[in-house]
């Protein structure tokens, strides 16, 4: 539990490092064995807020996040997502003429042009 506890006060502060918006996490945890030879990480009430508030409602709300990883990899210095799933979740998106509400990326960020597979 202590470890769960630093890695998801840790991821949090990572995730905001990148926002310009707050991000909530409630849990996390690992779990190696359920897509072996993947590693997924489980994201538990998971939110963003908008960055410009239209709505008046989290920008996106999800009860799970599931990511996976093949561990060599991560090893090997290659982080790379192998599967992204998302559970229950809720986004509220607008784009209006003169702002929308999505634009939750700090400007300095090199994740901004990431390209995705």
């Amino acid at each position: 539990y202590y470890f769960g506890s630093q890695a998801k006060n840790l991821l949090i502060t990572e995730i905001n490092k990148q926002l310009a918006v707050k991000g909530r996490l409630g849990e996390l945890s690992v779990d190696p064995f359920s897509s072996f030879p993947l590693v997924n990480i489980r994201l538990e009430n998971l939110s963003i807020e908008e960055s410009h508030p239209h709505y008046k409602e989290e920008l996106m709300v999800l009860q799970r996040l599931k990511i996976s990883f093949h561990p060599l990899k991560i090893i090997a210095g290659k982080f790379e997502v192998e599967k992204i799933g998302f559970h229950h979740g809720k986004l509220n998106v607008y784009q209006g003429k003169k702002f929308n509400n999505f634009d939750v990326l700090r400007k300095k960020n090199k994740f901004r042009t990431m390209k995705l597979r």
